[in-house]
């Protein structure tokens, strides 16, 4: 089980005003971020390691994320969660996902890069990239916004579908507190009352 992430980010301010996109490689002990391309500015694509995935792994994650799609949305700006053409609703459902008899890899190659959820990064990266938060330099934002997905990621990769129905089935409301639960349970910085205020102010 992956621990919360901990990086000096107030001391990476200035470095991270060129980076584009992160890597995080999830650790046993802690998270590294790695800024892979430099362009001028911080766009927060985050890119979360999956390369210890198992393929019903991977299907319970991006099922995972395709049932809560309706929670992550309310965390960001209205100019990020509709109407963006680089970071769209999912163009699959978790039914298509779950029900898919192929390759799931083959299943994400198949799927628009933006997406809010890159599945074919996988196949180039090895990683499955979030693309749907807006750009930011603030440390806290983006040291949450890692912690909320590695800690989900760590949480649902190995549960069932039934599991994760039982917990990801309701209103965004609903989804989110269920989100807080699993962010609060893995200890370390508590994160949930964070989301809750943003939620707020984007809702």
């Amino acid at each position: 089980m992956a621990l919360s992430l901990i990086v000096q980010l107030r001391v990476w301010s200035l470095f991270l005003l060129f980076c584009m996109v992160m890597k995080v490689y999830r650790k046993q002990q802690d998270f590294l971020l790695i800024p892979v391309k430099t362009i001028g500015k911080l766009v927060d694509h985050l890119h979360i390691d999956a390369r210890d995935e198992t393929t019903i792994q991977l299907r319970h994650i991006a099922y995972s994320y395709a049932k809560t799609y309706n929670a992550w949305r309310g965390l960001v700006t209205q100019h990020r969660a509709a109407h963006n053409s680089y970071c769209h609703a999912p163009s699959y459902t978790a039914e298509q996902i779950r029900n898919h008899s192929g390759s799931i890899v083959r299943f994400f190659n198949n799927s628009s890069r933006y997406n809010w959820l890159n599945l074919a990064a996988y196949d180039i990266h090895k990683t499955i990239e979030v693309r749907i938060h807006q750009g930011t330099l603030h440390a806290k934002t983006i040291s949450y916004w890692v912690m909320a997905h590695t800690r989900f990621v760590d949480a649902v990769h190995n549960m069932t579908y039934a599991q994760i129905d039982a917990i990801f089935s309701g209103t965004p409301e609903e989804n989110l507190t269920a989100l807080c639960r699993i962010w609060d349970s893995a200890g370390g910085q508590r994160i949930s009352e964070f989301y809750h205020r943003r939620f707020r102010i984007h809702n």
